[in-house]
């Protein structure tokens, strides 16, 4: 397959297959797809949409494109990506309440060799307004 064709099937307004959005979405994991490639093809689902089977099939894909973690837990593992916003104050009442409800935060299910990373703008400069000073 080639990234190329990919790319004017989007932005002429057709849905790739399951098969060219899997390839893509390893491409974009193996580096086989470049920046710029990776950036048209955004624009092309931008302006022309991938539809809901399109949307479904990429998702599944970039998540199969990685190694997938299990966890033997009596609830969910769930994970809260930010959207790298300073304001993103969604965390400070989404966490406690999902944790209430049974659920582990993938986050702190992972090893880790040292202490816990935070956000660059934690380590300095201004919290923003969802971390007190």
């Amino acid at each position: 397959m080639d990234a190329r064709r990919i790319i004017a099937k989007l932005r002429d307004g057709h849905t790739p297959s399951r098969e060219e959005l899997a390839w893509f979405a390893m491409g974009l994991a193996d580096g086989n797809v470049t920046d710029a490639q990776a950036g048209a093809f955004a624009m092309a689902a931008l302006l022309n949409g991938l539809g809901e089977e399109g949307r479904v099939a990429l998702t599944l894909a970039m998540r199969d494109s990685g190694q997938t973690l299990q966890w033997q837990l009596d609830g969910p593992a769930i994970d809260k990506h930010s959207t790298g916003g300073i304001g993103d104050c969604v965390s400070l009442v989404l966490a406690p309440a999902l944790a209430a409800c049974g659920a582990y935060r993938a986050d702190d299910l992972r090893p880790r060799a040292g202490p816990y990373r935070r956000h660059p703008r934690q380590d300095g400069g201004d919290p923003g307004p969802c971390h007190p000073a």
